[in-house]
């Protein structure tokens, strides 16, 4: 479909810069236990908990931190360990698995300790995968994390009972109120009204799973901050965004505008 908006007038939006919120934090503790005592981590959460954005962040600014995210590559051993050797900048003469892994390996022992290996939409990996990177752990006591959804404990311990008895640290990261209050205050939203209702969007993204017992999904911080991020853009950058831009912008979002 064309579009017919002119070119000159496509202002792209402000980018929420990163907030270390209650969940970025447990993240943090969680990076911290697995490089002190060389264990695995895995997080849990719904999507939109800010889970992608502060493993990102922990990768940018630790070193010898890795960042793989599943959705982004071939979910097979042989496309992980690649990725895994252009990420460590390691240069392997054949793409074949027995050969990247040794070359990781040796890469690793380079590096001496400290390396950690983030893994996010886990739960996308083939079995093998995770079965690869447990043996990379075994053989060269390489930390790592895995985050996923809440699928992935029940195949840990149908499928991958090996993997699952060596995980040392779990959190589950449930969104809170004061994880949105962090991101709204740092861009500058302080009013209760506001905050209420970017609160209040969050929560909207609830879903209920099962009802007996009642199993629910959320609240989710996603679409709040993308009320705020277009909010911000309508009362421009030397304004802090109200209640009427927030609303403004939920308006916009509903109905799929684009803010000129």
């Amino acid at each position: 479909m064309d579009d017919f908006t002119p070119k000159d007038k496509i202002r792209p939006l402000p980018s929420l810069a990163f907030v270390e919120t209650p969940i970025a934090r447990q993240i943090g503790v969680g990076a911290v236990h697995c490089v002190e005592y060389v264990d695995i981590a895995l997080f849990m959460s719904d999507p939109g908990a800010g889970k992608t954005k502060a493993l990102t962040q922990l990768a940018a600014t630790r070193p010898n931190t890795f960042y793989l995210c599943a959705n982004n590559i071939q979910r097979s051993s042989p496309a992980v360990l690649s990725r895994l050797c252009e990420e460590m900048d390691v240069w392997c003469r054949a793409e074949r698995a027995t050969l990247m892994r040794a070359a990781i390996g040796r890469a690793l022992e380079q590096r001496g300790p400290g390396v950690l290996f983030l893994f996010d939409e886990a739960q996308h990996f083939d079995d093998g995968v995770f079965e690869t990177l447990r043996g990379i752990h075994d053989e060269f006591g390489v930390p790592m994390a895995f985050a996923a959804n809440y699928d992935m404990p029940g195949r840990l311990s149908k499928n991958l009972p090996q993997l699952e008895s060596r995980i040392g640290f779990k959190n589950k990261l449930i969104p809170t109120r004061e994880d949105m209050e962090a991101i709204a205050t740092a861009n500058g939203v302080t009013e209760k009204k506001a905050l209420d209702l970017l609160w209040g969007i969050a929560l909207a993204q609830r879903t209920k799973v099962r009802d007996s017992p009642p199993l629910w999904r959320g609240p989710s911080l996603r679409i709040p901050c993308k009320t705020l991020n277009k909010a911000k853009a309508i009362a421009g950058h030397e304004t802090a965004p109200t209640v009427e831009h927030i609303q403004q912008a939920m308006i916009e979002i509903s109905e799929g505008l684009r803010h000129e």
